[in-house]
């Protein structure tokens, strides 16, 4: 399977957050955000797009996406509530 490529706007900075950690699986948070923060929520491939980046498994990304829900995989609407229900959080 042919890799996928990294969009140009985002590749200095990304190149930049990856030089930051000992590990390419540990820049992995910060380099979805850029995503995020770039489209308002993580696109359809950018998984894909960010595995291959990484040299990472794409179900490794997957994981992460799927555990933190901090990350929008579809369009949030104008106002977006989040509620912490956990035990640290009370």
């Amino acid at each position: 399977m042919a890799k996928t490529t990294f969009p140009s706007d985002l590749l200095p900075v990304a190149e930049k957050i990856l030089k930051n950690y000992p590990e390419a699986q540990a820049a992995l948070l910060p380099i979805l955000h850029l995503f995020q923060n770039r489209d308002g929520y993580i696109k359809e491939g950018v998984d894909q797009v960010v595995a291959d980046f990484l040299s990472l498994p794409l179900i490794k990304v997957l994981e992460v996406l799927s555990f933190y829900t901090l990350y929008a995989k579809r369009p949030l609407g104008k106002r977006h509530f989040q509620f912490c229900r956990t035990l640290t959080c009370s």
